[in-house]
């Protein structure tokens, strides 16, 4: 059963769009989605669960866990936190979600090291309104997490 984020335009409630996660199962080591829920009472740390359905909950690796930007790219597949992205140039970004901003947004190689070892005020903040998610010009090609190797330095603009 998916959650949703909702706004209101004038009297009418409009879903914004479906909120969900997803995650590698550390049962079978595959994707799981659906809403996700995080204890720390459990006897092995925290523990990052996604529940696919109602009363039905999968554990996952907690550094696998993405959320759903809402988008999907040129060939209609949903584009997740962690997705690696190609554009016609063949450049290579990939979808984070900064929670500074509360926004999703692409980066390339040499602004996703530097965000993640000094943050947002590092990075350039007209990257995310030039890039063109919205213009189906992205692919989705991995994830960080299964094809790290598609996104490193000699990735961006690989055929140069």
């Amino acid at each position: 059963m998916p959650c949703y984020a909702f706004g209101l335009v004038g009297y009418k409630i409009k879903i914004m769009r479906e909120i969900k996660f997803r995650g590698i199962s550390k049962e079978n080591n595959k994707w799981v989605f659906g809403f996700y829920s995080i204890s720390a009472y459990c006897s092995e740390g925290t523990d990052f669960t996604i529940h696919p359905e109602v009363r039905t909950s999968i554990r996952i690796e907690g550094n696998t866990l993405g959320q759903y930007s809402g988008l999907k790219d040129k060939e209609g597949k949903e584009i997740y936190e962690g997705d690696i992205l190609t554009d016609k140039d063949k450049n290579t970004s990939i979808v984070v979600w900064i929670d500074e901003w509360a926004m999703f947004g692409c980066m390339f190689h040499d602004e996703w090291e530097l965000y993640r070892l000094k943050g947002v005020k590092e990075i350039d903040e007209s990257m995310f309104w030039t890039f063109p998610i919205e213009n189906n010009q992205l692919k989705v090609i991995g994830n960080i997490h299964e094809n790290a190797d598609l996104f490193s330095e000699r990735s961006v603009k690989a055929d140069a």
